[in-house]
């Protein structure tokens, strides 16, 4: 498991290996993060991976949808991390399928660095959601993956604002402007040119 300090927004990182269908494939390099990556993965939880073990097979996940305190979930967007760790060997290339629908197609993984794919519609009205990432016809070498996110959408449309947190601001503006006001007159003051 992984999380601060190697993961500087304290998500935790779990690693789910299942020996009977993958092998896992790691370095001792770091990896990099792509210039404006916007999650991020922690190079600890990038340099490790796994490809099916039987190289002519795909790599299957799922994730359950779970009812929400408030209500069912409005949906959820997922986001895979991929990084190539082991170099050479020939073209890595796989498509990535949600329910048996093609999600993404003819990904090519760079080597040691982090790169990622993910949804911007969330995926609704299911009790589960299947991941499948094939190898491509052109790939010589079996798909692989880093880490995944599920993030969960919800509804903030009956989340309020409680009505005295605008009466707290009103009352901070004045004790902060009084302040700064003091701080002035007494620099002022103070202030043997004047």
């Amino acid at each position: 498991m992984f999380r601060y300090p190697h993961d500087p927004y304290d998500r935790i990182w779990i690693p789910i290996i299942d020996v009977t269908d993958w092998t896992v494939i790691s370095t001792i390099e770091t990896v990099e993060n792509e210039y404006k990556d916007l999650f991020e993965a922690p190079s600890k939880v990038m340099q490790t991976a796994i490809t099916p073990r039987d190289t002519a097979n795909s790599i299957n996940l799922h994730w359950d949808s779970k009812l929400q305190s408030k209500g069912p979930s409005l949906g959820y967007i997922p986001v895979f991390h991929f990084s190539d760790v082991l170099q050479g060997g020939g073209l890595r290339q796989f498509n990535i399928n949600i329910n048996d629908k093609l999600w993404y197609q003819d990904y090519t993984p760079k080597h040691l660095y982090s790169g990622y794919i993910f949804g911007t519609n969330p995926y609704t009205n299911q009790i589960q959601y299947n991941v499948s990432i094939v190898k491509t016809a052109t790939s010589m070498l079996p798909p692989i993956i880093n880490a995944a996110e599920v993030f969960t959408v919800i509804s903030t449309t009956n989340v309020g604002t409680d009505s005295e947190d605008g009466m707290y601001v009103h009352a901070w503006v004045h004790i902060y402007n009084y302040i700064y006001r003091q701080r002035l007159t007494s620099s002022v003051l103070n202030d043997k040119s004047f």
